[in-house]
């Protein structure tokens, strides 16, 4: 008998010790077209943003409030000291925005006291079907987006209004 049980255990090991053809790994690291790439930023990106609303609401506080809280950090007097005109900030949001490869816009308006355009929400696929992605919803993610830029452009003195339609927003800046 324990030879037997020898026996079994011995061809086990080695069977295990052995690996199948279909088991076999490469050791190279995959290659990425720069489309590619951009998308996985694009989508690590909208996972940092999502995270930062799904800590803001575990506080007991609004994506709106994460908006804000990011605008306090990167807006004036630390950043975004440039944009004091409605194109100025516009293309500079456009700029951050361009990380998403099928990220477009298309401006309807453009003034010295105006801009209003009409952009893509390639975010969209981050959300699914229903729409919600670790217990934070498009619309919180759009507005905790609105919170940003509506706290620097009232900064300088504008406001940013923007609101859904279908696969796009309609994004109007007007200078007060």
């Amino acid at each position: 008998m324990r030879a037997v049980i020898l026996a079994v255990l011995v061809a086990s090991a080695s069977s295990i010790s052995t690996p199948l053809q279909a088991q076999e790994e490469s050791f190279e690291l995959p290659t990425f077209t720069d489309a590619e790439r951009w998308t996985r930023a694009a989508t690590l990106l909208t996972a940092v943003l999502v995270a930062d609303i799904v800590d803001m609401k575990n506080a007991g506080r609004s994506a709106e409030d994460a908006g804000r809280a990011a605008a306090r950090t990167f807006g004036p007097p630390n950043g975004w000291m440039g944009a004091d005109t409605p194109w100025r900030l516009f293309r500079g949001m456009y700029r951050n925005w361009m990380s998403y490869p099928e990220y477009t816009c298309d401006i309807l308006e453009a003034s010295d006291t105006t801009v209003r355009a009409r952009c893509s929400r390639p975010y969209l696929a981050f959300f699914g079907d229903d729409r919600t992605a670790y217990g934070v919803s498009v619309e919180e993610y759009e507005a905790s987006g609105v919170a940003f830029a509506a706290a620097i452009a009232d900064y300088h003195g504008m406001d940013w209004h923007q609101e859904v339609s279908g696969e796009h927003v309609l994004i109007t800046i007007r200078k007060r």
